[in-house]
């Protein structure tokens, strides 16, 4: 038999049992969908720049694209650390291309630090330092014109106040010159060979005065002996001493040589007048004399005059140019009396 305790408890009547609680799922951590996105750009980054290590300008880009667009991400940081290291590596190819740059500079080699600045930004375009060689190509620029500008005003200075040599220096920098002002070197160089020109012809005359007034004074004995060989001799002599004068004393030769041929004709023509009868010789001073002409001296264009008051010696300088001229009209023939004009 059942025992009483084994049996059921009834139920009251109308009362439901309650359902027994379902036990809840174990949630798993959710996805950060960004937070994933920004770690493949940032790892499809890093591929570029392994595989285009010179492309700065690109890598840069894309670090800084990926740091701005996911700030606060893991992935931004890392963005922003191999941005960081990419400008440090630039830093020093720049520090180096500048530090070649100003020593050119310093040189006034300013075309070679242009290259070498404008090559860098080829190589490096759309990097920051890039813009920092553009700036320094402006400012190498403007300090090579400025440089040439004060070339040329010093150089206009100089040929003012007759330095003609140091201006010629400064003008021969021409070639490295500034090239928008090399026209303005060229067309001053032109001025100063101008100048240059101008000085030696005043120097060379005023040279050829002074020799010239020099060597007249030393023959002045000589010519008032109206010795010609002795003047052919101070010539001869003068040629070698003063070269500067060489075409004065050629001429003055031809001259003396025309000379002593005039009087030698017209002192030959008197001595042979005279066999005629007594001459009337007009002098310079006014004074006739009146004699026949014994006897020549051609060197020294001596006139020996026999008169009532004796031998006289007249030298043909002495004569009349008048009395002279009229004489020559008898012994030059109208040609060669032109050929002599």
């Amino acid at each position: 038999q059942m025992c009483i305790r084994d049996r059921p408890s009834p139920q009251p009547r109308g009362v439901v049992e309650a359902p027994k609680p379902t036990p809840k799922p174990v949630e798993e951590p959710k996805v950060d969908a960004v937070a994933q996105m920004a770690l493949r750009e940032l790892e499809e980054a890093k591929r570029f720049k392994a595989a285009n290590p010179k492309a700065y300008g690109e890598i840069l880009r894309k670090f800084k694209q990926i740091a701005e667009q996911f700030k606060g991400t893991m992935a931004a940081t890392g963005a922003e650390s191999e941005y960081r290291t990419v400008l440090e590596e630039l830093d020093k190819i720049y520090a180096e291309v500048e530090n070649t740059a100003d020593g050119l500079i310093a040189q006034r080699k300013f075309e070679a630090a242009e290259e070498a600045l404008r090559n860098f930004c080829q190589e490096y375009a759309d990097t920051p330092h890039s813009l920092k060689a553009t700036e320094k190509i402006h400012d190498a620029n403007r300090r090579w014109e400025a440089i040439s500008r004060n070339t040329l005003q010093t150089a206009e200075k100089l040929m003012s106040e007759g330095k003609f040599e140091e201006a010629r220096r400064l003008l021969e920098t021409e070639s490295s010159a500034h090239p928008l002002l090399r026209s303005q070197f060229v067309t001053l160089g032109e001025k100063l060979a101008k100048m240059e020109a101008q000085q030696k012809e005043r120097e060379t005359l005023a040279r050829y005065n002074k020799e010239s007034i020099e060597f007249y004074k030393s023959v002045a004995n000589v010519l008032v002996k109206g010795d010609i060989e002795e003047m052919n001799k101070e010539v001869e002599a003068a040629k070698k001493s003063r070269p500067t004068i060489s075409e004065e004393l050629d001429l003055f030769l031809k001259d003396i040589g025309l000379l002593a041929s005039l009087y030698k004709r017209v002192m030959e023509y008197l001595k042979k007048e005279s066999e005629k009868g007594p001459l009337t010789i007009l002098l310079a001073s006014g004074e006739r004399l009146v004699g026949r002409v014994s006897d020549t001296g051609v060197s020294s264009f001596m006139l020996n005059l026999g008169s009532v008051k004796g031998v006289q010696g007249v030298q043909m300088r002495e004569l009349s140019p008048r009395f002279v001229e009229f004489i020559a009209s008898d012994v030059y023939s109208l040609q060669e009396a032109q050929e002599r004009d």
